[in-house]
């Protein structure tokens, strides 16, 4: 991965004007002058490359001189209770660069919060643009928010009842992970009859870990 990539919205085009966060890391870290090259993502497929034109403490003026469309990998589906903001945090981070381009996130019985707030929403967002950046990919996830549990057509869920099959041993695209203190019991009738039952691991993980594993073996 390039350390000089850079996220645009877009459209990737003429000359496109960087601020915020993106033009403090090319003005203060990169330390960018006119006729740096760069590269920049729109999250949405889009590859380019920029040149410099001025830029200064506020705002960086850019040179589109080339661009190219990737198509979008298959869809990886991950749907996941409202943990701890740390974990979660981490859990976006990994599974976004490991492939997930589907986050659906609700607040589960056991969960230890009930939403989030907008404040952290947009940190979340923050995450999956800078971990995109990180290790290649030109598709920003999309993050999912939803009030109760949601189940995605086709999803497996991580449970610890019974014996299931191992998620490895599925071809789903598409899990669901419970929160620390697991599933309540309405939640495991309701998962069983509209998803399949799967295992992520011989021994018992923590929610995020178990996020973790399971996108990337779904990867």
């Amino acid at each position: 991965m390039p350390h000089d990539r850079f996220y645009h919205p877009g459209p990737l085009k003429g000359s496109i004007v960087l601020e915020g966060d993106e033009q403090h890391h090319l003005f203060k870290v990169m330390r960018a002058h006119a006729g740096t090259q760069i590269e920049l993502i729109d999250g949405k497929g889009m590859l380019a490359q920029a040149t410099v034109v001025k830029i200064d403490r506020k705002t960086a003026e850019l040179s589109i001189t080339h661009s190219e469309f990737c198509e979008p990998t298959l869809q990886r589906v991950l749907g996941m209770s409202l943990i701890k903001q740390p974990k979660l945090e981490l859990v976006i981070e990994k599974c976004t660069e490991l492939g997930i381009t589907d986050f659906h996130l609700f607040p589960a019985a056991h969960s230890e919060r009930d939403h989030l707030s907008l404040n952290h929403q947009n940190r979340l967002h923050a995450i999956t643009i800078s971990a995109s950046k990180q290790c290649g990919r030109l598709y920003l996830p999309t993050i999912h928010l939803h009030t109760e549990i949601h189940i995605p057509e086709s999803s497996a869920y991580a449970t610890l009842a019974g014996n299931p099959t191992q998620l490895r041993d599925t071809k789903t695209k598409s899990i669901l992970i419970g929160p620390e203190k697991g599933w309540s019991q309405a939640e495991e009738a309701l998962l069983i009859a509209k998803a399949k039952p799967v295992s992520l691991h011989d021994n018992i993980l923590r929610a995020e870990t178990a996020a973790i594993v399971a996108a990337a073996i779904l990867s």
